[in-house]
């Protein structure tokens, strides 16, 4: 799922060049960023901090804060589980290198695409919409 929020922006990236990411795909990475974060915090996803979780507060379970090296810890392991994703989605589109170029072709000259022209563009055949 968070590959998939993170292909927004990689996509961007890989089309238009790294200084070219426009705010499009913002929203994608907040909901990327959010389930990082849970899985660092509430579900005790994170190897270096172990099977734990961690109050919104920042207090722990038993009342003490976080100190700054813990808070450091779970930023750079939410960090590190967005570089990932977002390592996993490029590799993903730019292994689909051809279709990917295809497909934003044709969003940027049609604007949406249906099923069928998805399809067609895939098939590498001309959609309906194509010749128009």
């Amino acid at each position: 799922m968070m590959d998939t929020m993170m292909g927004g922006r990689a996509a961007e990236e890989l089309i238009f060049g790294p200084e070219k990411i426009t705010s499009g795909a913002s929203s994608d990475l907040k909901q990327a960023t959010s389930i990082a974060t849970h899985m660092v915090k509430d579900w005790g996803m994170s190897e270096k901090l172990g099977l734990r979780t961690m109050a919104e507060n920042p207090r722990s379970l038993h009342g003490e804060t976080l100190g700054p090296s813990t808070s450091e810890m779970v930023d750079n392991e939410i960090k590190r589980i967005l570089s990932e994703s977002y390592e996993r989605a490029r590799q993903i589109l730019k292994l689909h290198a051809k279709e990917h170029k295809a497909l934003a072709e044709a969003l940027m000259k049609y604007e949406t695409l249906d099923a069928e022209d998805i399809k067609a563009i895939m098939a590498d055949k001309t959609s309906d919409k194509r010749k128009h």
